[in-house]
C-alpha cells in the first residue's frame, strides 16, 4: 500500500546512487585530461600527478617520458609510472606541513630536476600531488637558475604560465636564500 510512496529498500536506493556516483567520478577521472602547463616550452611543464593510464598516454602524446616527483612515496596511490619512463623523485613537504623542508633537501630537488633536463633533449614533467606548490617551487627555483631571474620575477613569470601555482611562502623564503649561495649551481 504504501510502495507507490515510498522505496522498498531505502539503503538499496541509497547504495545505487553512490555505486553511480563513484562510476561517475572514475569516468571522468579516466577522460579528464591532465591540466598541466609549460613553464619552458619543449624543456619542463609542471602539473599534478597523473591519475590514469590515459594520463600517462597523454604525456607520452605530447612527447614525454621523463618525470620528477616531488611526492611522497606514500602518495603515488594511482596509476603506476609505465616502466619505460625515466623518473627521478625527491619528497618535499606540502601545505600539510609533514616536516619542514630543509635546504639540503631543496638544493638536492632542484639539482636532480636539472641534471634531468639537460640529460637529453625529451621534455620533462615535474609534478606534485595537485601542481600548485611544489612542482610550482621546483619550477621558479629552475627559472631563477636558468633565466638569472630573481625569485620574485621568477615567481611571475611561473605564475603567468600556471595559474594555479600556490607556493607556500615559507618555502620561497627558503628558496631565496639557497639561491643567494650559487656554489651549487652546476
Amino acid at each position: 500500500m504504501f510502495s507507490k510512496w515510498f522505496p522498498r529498500n531505502r539503503n538499496q536506493e541509497l547504495s545505487s546512487s553512490s555505486e553511480k556516483q563513484l562510476a561517475k567520478q572514475k569516468s571522468s577521472l579516466n577522460f579528464s585530461p591532465l591540466a598541466y602547463n609549460w613553464i619552458k616550452t619543449g624543456q619542463f611543464a609542471i602539473g599534478p600527478m597523473p591519475k590514469s593510464r590515459t594520463h600517462w598516454q597523454q604525456l607520452e602524446t605530447d612527447n614525454f617520458n621523463r618525470r620528477f616527483s616531488c611526492c611522497y612515496p606514500h602518495e603515488h596511490i594511482f596509476a603506476p609510472i609505465p616502466s619505460h619512463w625515466v623518473s627521478q623523485e625527491v619528497s618535499l613537504p606540502d601545505h600539510r606541513a609533514q616536516e619542514v623542508l630543509r635546504a639540503d633537501t631543496l638544493i638536492n630537488a632542484l639539482q636532480k630536476a636539472k641534471l634531468m633536463m639537460f640529460e637529453n633533449s625529451d621534455p620533462l614533467y615535474i609534478h606534485c600531488f595537485a601542481g600548485q606548490e611544489r612542482s610550482v617551487l621546483i619550477a621558479i627555483g629552475l627559472v631563477c637558475i636558468l633565466d638569472k631571474k630573481d625569485l620574485f620575477d621568477s615567481l611571475n613569470y611561473v605564475r603567468e604560465c600556471h595559474k594555479n601555482a600556490r607556493p607556500i611562502y615559507s618555502q620561497l623564503d627558503l628558496l631565496d636564500q639557497v639561491l643567494k649561495d650559487k656554489s651549487w649551481y652546476f
